[in-house]
């Protein structure tokens, strides 16, 4: 699951262990036997799919929430991350764990290279706070700080560090401690780390503090209800690390990531734990779930084609997809279909306007019978067919006001666009088009568009720009280089997942 890289300069300053001997133990052999026990007792994974890409685990003594943790961890054995930029191993780690000594504004790195266990050296990845510093720029510039002062006896994210350890000795992970910040911004924060799909996130959270058991019990399960629902923000008194879980929920609800819950214990659970003043320990497991959207929409064509299970249906195989917050939440998508490479059909939509699954499902059924420049699809061609689902981003607005500026505002084989406005012509066609104005001074406008996938066939971006302005019906040919004065450019991008190989 790892790979085997290792970054940092062993000679630069690191964060000495602030609680080894009383969170774990601090002889090197007693504690990478007490972690390997650990991790050969956890209770089995819920499948052997793909290992999770975030999890949620506890940070209190080894004593009482290893169990938990190391089922969490057990996790990470299994196969790599589903995703086209792994690389067959996680590259590095985050830890993001809540601040219980020194209060912070915003989210505190240590300020050194390395974090020392008794297992050794733990090696922070080399240019990776200055990645996360720009790609939270344009949003929150001043989030990431610098404090040596809020790490130098923080407990909740030095605990994980032996397990990684063992699971992966030369593995780089960056450990952060999460002060006063909010959803939003512990979200971007997530989506900054996420964005390097190689990245395995870990939250080091607990769950209630101080209720009794069965208080505990009752509470967070709710929390954990929560969790599951993606619905943030967490009451602060449910989770210690309330914080950072905001950001990661945020941040699933968002891409279409699925959480389960793996295991969970209290402090009275262990032997001899007090059943008066327990805290409650989550493992739970976040999950891409977009790589399902291809077989959802083949399944609501044989549903429609070929009299299949409805497949939102408890027994359809997709009920608790089309349940999940992120398709019912307002939603724009395409859905394209292919036949050996061919296009057989593509419907969609710019703009969301109703929930996304209802979107692709809609979009679907378009697809096969109601794309004008095909005939209908039949049930016989069903098997040869390959389905991929775009979900788009919400367009926004590029500074274009001529053709040039067009073609140096789209990134290629990233951006989609949107062109829109009223057809301009040359010589007489200008004049009638002028006179027309007059008449109606508020002509219909119009609009076409081209996913990222385009740029495949369309790799240079004059010709890109050339062939959408064509489309849009906004010129006669993709020879025209004019620009009208009205015509307005937008940019979106998308996530595509398409049906693999060998139906």
């Amino acid at each position: 699951m790892f790979s085997s890289r290792s970054h940092g300069n062993p000679s630069s300053p690191s964060r000495p262990p602030a609680v080894a001997g009383m969170f774990y133990p601090a002889d090197p052999g007693e504690l990478r036997q007490q972690v390997e026990r650990l991790l050969a007792e956890a209770r089995p994974p819920l499948d052997d799919g793909p290992a999770p890409r975030a999890l949620i685990l506890p940070h209190a003594g080894y004593v009482y929430s290893g169990g938990v943790t190391a089922t969490g961890y057990a996790l990470l054995g299994g196969p790599p991350p589903d995703g086209p930029a792994s690389s067959g191993a996680f590259a590095r780690a985050v830890v993001i764990g809540p601040a219980h000594r020194v209060p912070v504004r915003g989210v505190a790195d240590a300020g050194v290279d390395a974090f020392e266990t008794p297992l050794g050296t733990v090696a922070t990845p080399a240019g990776l706070l200055d990645t996360l510093r720009e790609r939270l720029s344009g949003t929150f510039p001043e989030l990431l700080v610098t404090s040596p002062r809020v790490h130098a006896h923080e407990h909740s994210v030095e605990v994980h560090l032996p397990f990684l350890q063992v699971l992966a000795p030369e593995l780089p992970v960056l450990p952060l401690v999460a002060g006063d910040a909010t959803v939003e911004e512990m979200t971007e924060l997530v989506a900054a780390v996420m964005a390097d799909e190689d990245t395995l996130l870990i939250i080091s959270s607990d769950l209630s503090h101080f209720l009794t058991q069965d208080e505990a019990v009752a509470v967070d399960s709710g929390t954990l209800d929560r969790i599951v629902a993606l619905e943030a923000p967490l009451p602060p008194r449910s989770a210690c690390g309330a914080i950072p879980i905001n950001g990661l929920l945020g941040f699933a609800r968002r891409a279409g990531w699925a959480a389960t819950v793996v295991d969970r214990a209290t402090s009275a659970d262990v032997p001899h734990g007090d059943p008066h003043r327990v805290v409650g320990y989550p493992a739970v497991r976040f999950d891409p779930i977009g790589s399902r959207l291809p077989a959802y929409a083949r399944a609501v064509l044989e549903h429609r084609l070929a009299d299949g299970p409805d497949p939102a249906d408890p027994d359809g195989g997709f009920g608790d997809l089309v349940g999940h917050p992120w398709l019912m939440d307002d939603g724009a998508s395409f859905v394209t279909l292919t036949v050996d490479g061919r296009l057989r059909g593509c419907i969609g939509s710019l703009e969301a306007t109703r929930p996304l699954g209802a979107d692709i499902a809609a979009h679907a059924v378009d697809a096969a019978l109601h794309d004008p420049r095909f005939p209908a699809v039949t049930a016989d061609e069903l098997p040869g067919i390959r389905v991929e689902v775009s979900v788009l981003s919400a367009p926004e607005p590029l500074d274009a006001s001529s053709e040039a500026d067009a073609i140096a505002a789209l990134r290629p084989h990233v951006d989609g666009a949107i062109l829109s406005g009223s057809p301009t012509r040359d010589g007489a066609g200008a004049a009638l088009d002028r006179f027309r104005m007059r008449l109606d001074p508020a002509p219909a406008r119009r609009r076409g568009t081209f996913l990222p996938q385009v740029w495949e066939q369309l790799p240079d971006p004059t010709e890109f720009v050339r062939h959408l302005k064509a489309k849009a019906g906004l010129v006669a040919d993709a020879g025209s280089t004019g620009w009208g004065d009205d015509w307005r450019l937008s940019g979106y991008t998308v996530q595509s997942w398409e049906e693999g190989e060998g139906r």
